[in-house]
């Protein structure tokens, strides 16, 4: 494991910021506002983005290969008329290898919120959104985890929940 860092404010809104608490919260409070988290899985791995970030799950669809890419980069897609990178998330964060590929849903997010461009990545069934704050305390990392990519680990509601830094991992691609 890795130094755990509190939750950016730019890693879950554009506006706002990151309470930061001693009894460890993934929270953000806008003004009077909540905010909330599409909690997904992939490979068995529970990770979650601002629901401001998550622009669409959807059907797993074809995109379109690209040559020479780092093996993680698993392509092109036309997403409404916008290009997004499809991106092999698990393998970016050095999360353990899928036996099969159990993803079957798309999850197609901005990089922050608010801005125009989009990353794209397969996950499992089972997506949720969930209000925050969520009562949590500084959680493991699974073994070989980039944490220089993660907002944040977190034990929440009994499952260790990863936050990943979308900026800095399209910067790293």
């Amino acid at each position: 494991t890795g130094a755990q860092r509190a939750p950016s404010a730019a890693s879950f809104m554009r506006e706002g910021q990151a309470r930061s608490v001693s009894n460890p919260e993934l929270g953000i409070e806008l003004g009077k506002r909540r905010a909330s988290l599409v909690v997904f899985s992939i490979g068995g791995q529970s990770l979650a983005l601002s629901v401001t970030q998550v622009v669409e799950i959807c059907q797993l669809s074809d995109w379109l290969s690209v040559p020479a890419a780092p093996s993680h980069v698993m392509g092109l897609l036309n997403w409404r008329e916008q290009p997004a990178v499809v991106v092999d998330l698990g393998a970016v964060l050095g999360l353990p290898a899928r036996d099969n590929l159990s993803a079957n849903r798309l999850l197609v997010a901005r990089v922050t919120a608010g801005e125009a461009e989009l990353v794209a990545f397969p996950i499992d069934t089972g997506a949720k959104v969930v209000p925050v704050p969520i009562k949590s305390r500084i959680g493991a990392t699974p073994a070989g985890c980039r944490t220089d990519l993660l907002c944040g680990s977190y034990e929440a509601d009994g499952q260790n929940l990863l936050v990943p830094d979308m900026p800095r991992i399209l910067a790293d691609l």
